[in-house]
């Protein structure tokens, strides 16, 4: 059943979380895993070197002491374990919203979070934790990045006066809609921007298609059109 009430909805963005990472408490958050493993991860982390370039000069050689490597295999588990201990003070806080058993108060992807309550007491609740928890894990939450806004079930009127929420010190602005994830998400519950964004995106990709390979043979335009035009990443395709 929905609520009655509005609910408070915040979406945070941590700044260059994947390069704030502490390797000692990186390394404490995996000491579930086997010990050969924590060992082969310790020396390849601990242990390595970069160089910068500029201008085709090259830098002397220093060690790197934080942040897991981009684009590497193992660095999306690796954080992702990381951020799990800020999932778990949250469940842990009792304050976000549940559905049944399972807590959905805070909803992740990589970097980007979403935290969903009831109530305004019980998201400042929240956003101390995620404060508290950017502190001992330094973790910087991007207030000027992060949004709050109010969803209300259909046929119910808004809050029209919207309490302050703040991160890091900062206050987070209010919106009524809000590209999170390359998704507009409508605080009227509506998905008419979304879908006229995803068609003219659509449109945009099939031109472009159609401009630089008109000339080819239909089989050839066909798959072009199914790979380059398809929206379902990491689909089999």
């Amino acid at each position: 059943m929905l609520s009655t009430t509005p609910q408070c909805i915040v979406l945070l963005e941590a700044s260059k979380a994947f390069d704030r990472i502490v390797y000692c408490q990186m390394f404490r958050l995996l000491r579930r895993l086997p010990a050969v493993v924590i060992r082969f991860l310790f020396i390849m982390y601990v242990n390595q070197t970069t160089r910068l370039m500029w201008n085709d000069v090259y830098s002397s050689m220093f060690r790197v002491m934080n942040g897991v490597k981009q684009g590497g295999v193992a660095s999306p588990v690796m954080f992702c374990v990381h951020i799990d201990e800020l999932l778990s003070f949250l469940r842990d806080k009792g304050v976000g919203r549940w559905f049944g058993n399972f807590f959905v108060g805070a909803i992740t992807y990589a970097d980007d979070i979403v935290l969903l309550t009831p109530s305004a007491s019980a998201m400042r609740a929240m956003l101390s934790v995620c404060d508290q928890f950017g502190s001992q894990y330094s973790v910087k939450f991007n207030a000027t990045k992060s949004k709050s806004t109010q969803f209300a079930a259909r046929g119910r009127v808004k809050r029209h006066s919207w309490p302050d929420f703040c991160i890091s010190g900062h206050s987070i602005e209010y919106v009524d809609k809000y590209v999170h994830l390359g998704h507009v998400i409508s605080s009227d519950l509506s998905d008419k921007e979304d879908i006229q964004r995803c068609r003219s995106n659509l449109v945009g990709q099939i031109n472009n298609v159609i401009c630089f390979f008109g000339k080819l043979d239909v089989v050839t335009k066909m798959k072009l059109l199914t790979s380059y035009c398809y929206g379902l990443h990491g689909g089999v395709i």
